[in-house]
C-alpha cells in the first residue's frame, strides 16, 4: 500500500503522540514532532524521525501556539498535521490556519481534493466549520434535533439575559443543568435541584466558563439522574457513507472526567444498541463528517437515550474500540484524510470480536482530592499480555504544566468477566515508583460487585468514592516489614567495608554489653506507624501492628514479603508492593531506645555515619528516662536518642551540624 503522506507534524505529547507517531512509522510516513523544554527528555521526541523544539513550558507556549507550530510544520515540508486529542484537536481557528497554509488538518471533514487550479495543486476541505458547529452544545443540539436525533429537553437560545434563562429554567423545572456551551470536561456545568440556588449558580457557572473557554454563554437541560454514558464511534469515508463502530460505556466518570471504559456496552438491550448506533451514524451524515468522531448519548433508566455531545476527533479511550473491532482508526484517519482509495469501508465490513476494557493510569494522590503528583519516574514494570499506551520511561519526568495521565491499560478477552480479569492481573503486575498513581482506586473500581455486574451508572464513583479510599487506608504489615528490611539493606551497604571479616559489615545492632531497640516512624497517608526494631543476637525483630515479624535470614523468607520494595533516593520515600497493591511509605525519623545496661555503661554510639542536627540536652544537666538527647540524621533520615534510665549528661561530644562516624561516641552519662 502506498503511503497516503510523505511526512506529517504531530502536534501533540504524550500517549497518543506516541501511538501516532508509531502508527505513522507503520505507515511509512516520515514523522515530525514538536516539544516543549519540559518535554525535553520525553519519549515522544525520541520516536519521531525528526523532533523540534519549540520552545517554552506552558500549553500557551507550546502546544497551543497555532503560528509556532504552522510555521515549524512549512519548514519541514509537512504535508499533513495530527492534532491527537486535546489541545487544539478541536480549534476551528487552528483547523482554518492549516487550510489556509494547504495542510491537512487531520480531523473532521479532513479530506484532499484534487482540483486542477492555475498551480495544479492538491486542496482540500477545511475540518473548521465542522469543528465550530459541533463544538457550540446549543448549535449541535439543534442541528440533531432537525435530524431527528433524540435531545434532551432544555434551552439553548441566544438570549442569556437573567431573565430569560430564569424563566426556561422554571419551564424546565428541576432538576436540571446548566452547561457551558463551548468545551468540556465538566468545566462551567452545575447541577439545580432548587430554583432558588439558580442565580448563584448561574453565575459561578458563566464564570468558569468565560476563564475556561472565553465565552460564558450557556444551555439549559433537563438533568438525567442516574443515567449510563453511552458513546458512538463513527467514522466518515471519502464516498459520504458514514460508519459506526460499534458503542462504548464511558460511565465510571469523576467529576465528569472518564477513568474506565469498555465496548461494547456490558448489559445493553440489542433493540437499545442498534436504536443508538443509527442515531449516531444519522448525526453524523448531519453534518457531512468526514474522518473519525464521537457521538455521545446519555440512555437513562427506562431505556430512552438523549444526544449529549459530539466529540469532532480521536477520544482517549479509542483503543478499545480497536481491540474488538480490530480496525487501527489511526492509520484510518490518514487514509481519509489523504482521500486514498484504499480507504473504503462498509458496515458490514465492521464487526464486533469480544470485549475490551481500559483504564487511565494517573500520577495522582486519591487521598488529596487525586491533586497530580510531579516528579520523575525511577522504576517501571509493566505487565505482559495487554496493550499498554504510555509515554513513560524510567528518567521521564512528570511536571506541572501538563495532564498527569501516564498511560493507558487496555485489556482484552472473549468475554467482559475475562477481560475484566485480565486487566486485575495486569494492575497487580503494574510498578511505578518516583510518582504516586491512582492504581490501588483502579483496582478498587475493578473488584467492585456493581461493575463487575455491569449495572453502573455515571453516580457509580460518587457512590463508592469514600468507600474506595477508607480501603486503600489500610497498611498491612507486610508493607511496613519491607520498608524496613530494604532500610537495613540499605544501612549494611552504606557501611560496608573492603574487609569480609570487619564486624562493621554486620547488620544485626550487636553491643558488647546488651541489645537495643530502634523505632522507626512512617507516614502513610498522613498518619504515624511506628515499627519497633529489636535487634538480638543473630536476628532482628520487628513489632508491627498486626503481629512480630522476624527479617532476620534470606530476603525472600516469607516472614517478609515476595515483591521488591523500592526508594526515591531523594525524599525517603519508599514505594512498597504487596499482594499485588502499592503503598508509598514516607520515612519520617528513627529513635534509638537505649538499654539500661547502656545507659550504665554511660556512652551513646552512632549505630550510621551522620551529621548530629540537634543537640537537645546540655553537660550536667539532670535527664529522666525517655528524654530525647540527641538527633542525628542518617541516610536522609532523623534518628533520635534517648535516655535508657534517668541520670546526669556528663559529656556531649559533638556540636550540631558535625559529621559523625559509625561507631562514634555521641554521649556519656552518669549516676
Amino acid at each position: 500500500m502506498s503511503r497516503p503522506f510523505e511526512r506529517i507534524l504531530v502536534a501533540n505529547r504524550g500517549e497518543i503522540a506516541c501511538r501516532i507517531l508509531q502508527v505513522a512509522k507503520d505507515m511509512n510516513i516520515a514523522t515530525v514532532a514538536i516539544y516543549s523544554d519540559a518535554d525535553c527528555a520525553a519519549l515522544h521526541p525520541k520516536m519521531a524521525d525528526l523532533a523540534v523544539r519549540i520552545g517554552g513550558n506552558t500549553p500557551a507556549e507550546t502546544y497551543l501556539d497555532m503560528d509556532k507550530i504552522i510555521s515549524i510544520a512549512l519548514q519541514n515540508g509537512v504535508q499533513a498535521i495530527h492534532p491527537g486529542y486535546g489541545f487544539l484537536s478541536e480549534n476551528a481557528e487552528f483547523a482554518k490556519k492549516c487550510a489556509e497554509h494547504n495542510i491537512v488538518f487531520v480531523g473532521p471533514k479532513a479530506e484532499m481534493k484534487r482540483r486542477k487550479d492555475s498551480k495544479n495543486v492538491v486542496r482540500f476541505e477545511s475540518s473548521a466549520d465542522v469543528i465550530e458547529q459541533m463544538g457550540c452544545k446549543s448549535t449541535a443540539k439543534e442541528i440533531m434535533r432537525k435530524a431527528g436525533v433524540p435531545v434532551v429537553e432544555g434551552y439553548e437560545g441566544a438570549d442569556q439575559s437573567l431573565k430569560k434563562l430564569k424563566a426556561e429554567a422554571e419551564k424546565i423545572g428541576v432538576p436540571f443543568m446548566i452547561k457551558a456551551t463551548h468545551g468540556g470536561g465538566g468545566r462551567g456545568m452545575r447541577i439545580v435541584r432548587d430554583i432558588k440556588e439558580f442565580d448563584a449558580l448561574l453565575k459561578s457557572a458563566k464564570s468558569e466558563a468565560k476563564s475556561a473557554f472565553g465565552n460564558d454563554d450557556v444551555l439549559l437541560e433537563k438533568y438525567i439522574e442516574d443515567p449510563r454514558h453511552i458513546e458512538v464511534q463513527i467514522m466518515g469515508l471519502p464516498n459520504d457513507q458514514v460508519l459506526h463502530l460499534y458503542e462504548r460505556d464511558c460511565s465510571v466518570q469523576r467529576r465528569h472526567q472518564k477513568v474506565v471504559e469498555e465496548a461494547p456496552a456490558p448489559n445493553l438491550p440489542s433493540k437499545i444498541r442498534q436504536s443508538i448506533l443509527n442515531a449516531a451514524v444519522k448525526a453524523g451524515k448531519a453534518v457531512g463528517y468526514k474522518n473519525a468522531g464521537t457521538v455521545e448519548f446519555l440512555l437513562d433508566k427506562d431505556g430512552q437515550f438523549y444526544f449529549m455531545e459530539m466529540n469532532t476527533r480521536l477520544q482517549v479511550e479509542h483503543p478499545v474500540t480497536e481491540h474488538i473491532t480490530d480496525l487501527e482508526l489511526i492509520k484510518w484517519q490518514f487514509l481519509i484524510a489523504a482521500g486514498h482509495k484504499e480507504s473504503q469501508l462498509n458496515q458490514d465490513d465492521v464487526y464486533c470480536d469480544g470485549h475490551s476494557i481500559e483504564v487511565r493510569l494517573y500520577a495522582e494522590d486519591p487521598h488529596n482530592n487525586f491533586a497530580p503528583c510531579i516528579g520523575e519516574i525511577e522504576e517501571v514494570h509493566w505487565p505482559e499480555n495487554i496493550r499498554i499506551d504510555a509515554a513513560i520511561e524510567v528518567g521521564s519526568k512528570i511536571t506541572p504544566y501538563y495532564d498527569a495521565m501516564l498511560a493507558k491499560l487496555i485489556a482484552w478477552g472473549e468475554d467482559r468477566e475475562t477481560a475484566i480479569q485480565t486487566l486485575q492481573r495486569a494492575l497487580d503486575d503494574l510498578k511505578i515508583v518516583g510518582v504516586q498513581t491512582n492504581v490501588s482506586f483502579l483496582q478498587e473500581i475493578l473488584a467492585h460487585p456493581e461493575f463487575i455486574k455491569g449495572e453502573h451508572t455515571t453516580h457509580f464513583i460518587g457512590h463508592y468514592e469514600e468507600k474506595f479510599l477508607e480501603k486503600m487506608k489500610r497498611l498491612p504489615s507486610e508493607a511496613l516489614a519491607m520498608a524496613v528490611y530494604h532500610i537495613l539493606e540499605e544501612r549494611r551497604q552504606a557501611v560496608a567495608s573492603a574487609d569480609e571479616t570487619s564486624p562493621w559489615n554486620e547488620n544485626d545492632g550487636w553491643r558488647m554489653n546488651a541489645n537495643h531497640t530502634e523505632t522507626m516512624h512512617f507516614e502513610f497517608i498522613g498518619e504515624d506507624y511506628p515499627v519497633q526494631v529489636h535487634y538480638e543476637a543473630g536476628s532482628i525483630a520487628l513489632e508491627l501492628p498486626e503481629g512480630t515479624f522476624d527479617i532476620d535470614g534470606d530476603a525472600g523468607d516469607d516472614t517478609v514479603v515476595e515483591s521488591a520494595s523500592l526508594k526515591n533516593d531523594t525524599s525517603s520515600t519508599y514505594f512498597v508492593f504487596v499482594g499485588g497493591k502499592s503503598y508509598t511509605l514516607k520515612l519520617k525519623h528513627t529513635q534509638i531506645a537505649v538499654s539500661d545496661i547502656e545507659a550504665q555503661e554511660q556512652d551513646f554510639t552512632a549505630t550510621m555515619p551522620g551529621v548530629i542536627t540537634k543537640i537537645l540536652t546540655a553537660e550536667g544537666k539532670k535527664v529522666k528516662k525517655g528524654d530525647a538527647l540527641i538527633v542525628m540524621e542518617a541516610m536522609k533520615m532523623e534518628q533520635t536518642f534517648t535516655a535508657g534510665k534517668s541520670g546526669i549528661v556528663e559529656k556531649v561530644f559533638f556540636k550540631e551540624g558535625e559529621q559523625v562516624a559509625l561507631g562514634a561516641k555521641l554521649l556519656s552519662m552518669g549516676e
